[in-house]
């Protein structure tokens, strides 16, 4: 097996990946991937947006937020070939218990907590309407 990831003095996060990490590369195999990156922060959070058969879901809307003034909005992408296809990055955190909700067309509301105490990976699975 392979792991891609970073070194532990690297700079830089791996803020989304296309197909959704971990991707799997069996022998003989060749898989095409797509990644993007943010510089470091201490407490960020990847949400990654799937349907029921763990598929990534496109055009999301995710809103984070923390009651006390901070609120962010982050669309999934729409295209297959982008490195954020059904995964939102939120970064500049504090350690904290944030609310997130999403939308999606086609899809049930979605809305729950989420604690932040680093870089955080949350799945996310929404019903079909």
């Amino acid at each position: 097996s392979y792991y891609i990831g970073n070194p532990a003095s690297n700079t830089r996060d791996i803020s989304a990946t296309n197909p959704i990490n971990p991707i799997i590369i069996n022998p003989g195999d060749t898989v095409s991937a797509i990644f993007a990156t943010t510089p470091i922060t201490d407490h960020r959070l990847l949400t990654i947006f799937v349907d029921n058969t763990g598929t990534p879901v496109s055009s999301v809307s995710a809103h984070l937020s923390d009651g006390l003034g901070f609120e962010e909005t982050l669309p999934t992408s729409e295209s297959t070939e982008s490195a954020n296809f059904g995964q939102a990055f939120f970064d500049n955190l504090s350690e904290f218990t944030y609310f997130i909700e999403a939308t999606a067309s086609g899809y049930i509301d979605y809305s729950s907590d989420v604690l932040v105490t680093d870089y955080m990976t949350e799945t996310i699975q929404l019903e079909l309407e």
